[in-house]
């Protein structure tokens, strides 16, 4: 990376520590805490993220065995779950890491209880979401199954829900489902991490609390649902800027961009930003989003290209060289997410990560 470059994202350490603070006292002082660091850590920067949150959590949770060995190599011991399946040829890689591995089924169980690796395991239940899990009928073949297999350990069971911020029903029915197997699995081996609280259910759902929870985008300072006003205190970690970097002079029926989608309707100034879609802007946002200079809108004028979008400058005094905030404090993941009719999931991991990435205190 330059010393100086045209656009960049700038991740708040205070903010971070501050959301886990915020999570931290919604639950009891016992339950420990998985920080969902998956997908890049919401786009934020694995590398720059984990060390921050280590200190403070528990463990890790990661989708991919790159992830965790990013993790490992930023010299973090923290424990790490991998919550998604992995071939069966890394399993010796998982064990000498110290990594966990989920348990989506039963093949997959009998192929870790085959390689004689010795490796934590964290069951996962199919209570409702009918995505990965064992569904709570096989439980009891698992649970034998690694009672024959010494060099397995049992770490954690847990499940997920499916609209835990939006369906106070389905939620509890699936928590209901959860509870029977983990008595069960309790029953046989009773250090287990029982665990199922995601973002929404930890300010929603005391009960889901358990032995340990797994908060993602309210870590990163964003509610899972912009509906939601029940976490007012979370701060935004993430600022995303950019700089003006050409300035144009328009008159009156000119056009702006790939298939000329903008026409001036009177004389305009417009400038350039050096980021586009594939830095992780939706092209949606042409000709209808909004940046912010000086704390003011800037309306986004023409399609939203690879490497570039027009913003109309009319109102902005010198524009050349001025920073430009796509996210911050004007703009959040949601708000983003609005215009578009997407998530701010989507939103921040769709970011590059080759967009520079920048450690603020």
């Amino acid at each position: 990376m330059g010393d100086s470059p045209l656009h960049w994202i700038e991740i708040s350490a205070s903010a971070l520590r501050h959301n886990l603070h915020v999570l931290r006292r919604k639950i009891p002082k016992s339950a420990k805490i998985m920080a969902m660091v998956k997908a890049n850590a919401y786009g934020h920067g694995l590398n720059i993220a984990a060390p921050v949150l280590a200190p403070h959590v528990d463990f890790f949770g990661v989708n991919t065995i790159s992830e965790a060995l990013t993790i490992r190599k930023l010299g973090l011991k923290t424990p790490i779950l991998i919550t998604a399946p992995v071939s069966p040829s890394d399993f010796l890689l998982v064990a000498k890491h110290h990594i966990s591995l989920c348990v989506h089924s039963l093949d997959f169980l009998q192929s870790l209880s085959l390689s004689r690796s010795s490796i934590s395991i964290h069951l996962k239940v199919n209570t409702g979401m009918n995505r990965l899990g064992l569904s709570p009928i096989e439980l009891l073949s698992a649970l034998a199954l690694i009672k024959r297999s010494p060099h397995l350990t049992l770490e954690g069971i847990y499940t997920h829900f499916h609209s835990a911020d939006t369906n106070k029903i389905a939620t509890l029915k699936q928590l209901d489902v959860f509870l029977q197997t983990v008595s069960q699995t309790k029953y046989l081996f009773p250090a287990v991490l029982a665990h199922c609280a995601n973002s929404a259910a930890i300010f929603n759902y005391s009960q889901t609390h358990l032995d340990l929870v797994r908060p993602g985008i309210t870590i990163y300072g964003l509610s899972p649902n912009p509906s939601l006003t029940i976490i007012p205190a979370l701060k935004p970690a993430i600022l995303w800027k950019s700089k003006i970097v050409l300035v144009r002079n328009l008159s009156t029926e000119e056009t702006v961009g790939y298939g000329a989608t903008y026409t001036t309707n009177q004389k305009k100034v417009m400038g350039l930003i050096p980021l586009g879609y594939s830095d992780g802007l939706d092209i949606r946002l042409a000709n209808k989003g909004l940046v912010y200079i000086n704390n003011k809108s800037t309306p986004i004028i023409g399609r939203v290209a690879m490497n570039f979008i027009s913003l109309d400058l009319s109102n902005v005094a010198n524009p050349l060289g001025k920073t430009v905030e796509i996210l911050g404090s004007n703009q959040s993941a949601w708000d983003l997410a609005k215009s578009t009719g997407n998530i701010a999931y989507e939103v921040l991991t769709r970011l590059s990560p080759f967009i520079p990435r920048l450690l603020t205190k």
